[in-house]
């Protein structure tokens, strides 16, 4: 595979009658983003326009053939999908997925609105209904359930510290699962606004109460082990699609892993993918979150340092400045007031968000200057947080270890 492959596939040239056939714009296809299955498949998002369309690349012709052949059968006539052999790729426009057989007729309603869809794993529509605004979740049936259950059980244990959207309704069998909206604006929009310091203190606070609840709900672990284990999986991928980004992003996963298996504190409950995007403040000040895909058992500060390389990337991005991305950073913090071991365990988890990063921006053509970008700060000195005082509670936190495992043994 070439150092150019995504450049390769970047842009997509259709004919008049194949954007017709798609139900899209005169124009070419611009990749926004792909996202790697294996060595052999990657699902891909492109833009055309104002609008998206998702779609597949497969390295064998046969496997292209058959998953087109599906995806088809399974829209029947009204299939919106197209195969480009030439290119190894399968576009599917309209919800069309063999494996969200749900997900065609729910966006063929009146008023629906296909808000995001990463192929044969999950999608997103937006319901006008009589009763309100919804979103409707399809998920592989199979997987229904268990999201089902996370929700709920959450549901029960935040209600008092913070809103998450209210599950209405749930068809299992066909994988679909309605939520009511959540009010207020996300801090992604918030971002450059005067209320982000306000909103990032709030986030801070809402996450620790997710913290400090039950560790009842089951839930997967993610640990340690877990983490290192996504991140080499993302560089297996980094080494065939993107290669002249692999030995830079692989040496600095020597210090990432090292860092990372040096400590560990106590598990919670967490959110897993807690950044600005999946956090709403209304207009009464009060925190919504979205996404509870994700929820596992792991240390607090995954998701603490994962809120903060999101407020780093935004000043990569230009969407902050270096002094409101510190800025946001220091409130989140405040409102979060992570205990000593959490603080200890930040920087590690910092560096292991900037390295993951790193690898998902590899996939994204336009914006693959991040990854470097992001890379780049791996072990560099955090200044909203005091590394003085980090160095000062190292050394407290071993002594207090050193006592407790001397009592211990005698």
């Amino acid at each position: 595979m070439s150092d150019t492959f995504l450049n390769k596939i970047s842009m997509l040239d259709l004919s008049p009658a194949d954007n017709e056939r798609l139900g899209l714009p005169l124009g070419g296809l611009r990749l926004q983003r792909a996202w790697p299955r294996s060595h052999n498949h990657l699902l891909l998002e492109y833009a055309a326009g104002e609008r998206t369309i998702v779609g597949q690349w497969l390295s064998n012709t046969k496997q292209l053939q058959s998953v087109f052949q599906k995806t088809a059968e399974c829209c029947q006539k009204n299939a919106k999908v197209l195969e480009l052999p030439d290119r190894g790729i399968l576009l599917q426009a309209e919800g069309a997925d063999r494996r969200l057989p749900a997900l065609a007729s729910l966006v063929a309603r009146p008023g629906a609105l296909l808000v995001s869809h990463r192929p044969e794993q999950r999608a997103v529509v937006r319901l006008e209904l009589a009763d309100g605004l919804f979103y409707a979740k399809v998920v592989i049936p199979d997987r229904a359930q268990g999201l089902a259950y996370r929700v709920r059980a959450v549901q029960k244990l935040v209600d008092n510290f913070f809103s998450i959207p209210k599950l209405a309704k749930a068809d299992l069998n066909s994988g679909i699962l309605v939520f009511s909206a959540l009010p207020g604006q996300s801090l992604y929009d918030l971002l450059n606004s005067q209320s982000l310091a306000d909103g990032a203190q709030a986030a801070g606070k809402a996450l620790r109460k997710l913290h400090s609840v039950s560790d009842s709900v089951r839930a997967p672990r993610h640990g340690i082990s877990e983490e290192i284990e996504t991140i080499k999986f993302w560089l297996k991928q980094i080494k065939v699609f993107a290669p002249h980004l692999y030995f830079r992003l692989f040496a600095a996963s020597t210090d990432v892993f090292r860092a990372l298996g040096a400590d560990q504190t106590p598990l919670v409950l967490l959110h897993r993918d807690f950044y600005d995007k999946q956090i709403f403040l209304d207009e009464q000040g009060l925190i919504g979150l979205l996404d509870l895909d994700t929820v596992a058992i792991g240390e607090a500060a995954l998701d603490v340092a994962n809120a903060l390389v999101h407020f780093e990337l935004r000043h990569l991005q230009s969407r902050l400045s270096q002094t409101e991305s510190m800025a946001a950073a220091t409130a989140f913090l405040d409102g979060y007031q992570p205990d000593q071991e959490v603080q200890l365990r930040i920087p590690a988890y910092m560096d292991a968000a900037r390295l993951r990063l790193a690898c998902v921006y590899a996939f994204r053509p336009y914006q693959s200057h991040l990854a470097e970008a992001l890379v780049s700060r791996i072990r560099q000195p955090i200044s909203h947080i005091n590394s003085e005082r980090i160095q000062r509670l190292g050394i407290q936190l071993f002594l207090e270890k050193s006592i407790r495992l001397r009592s211990s043994s005698r």
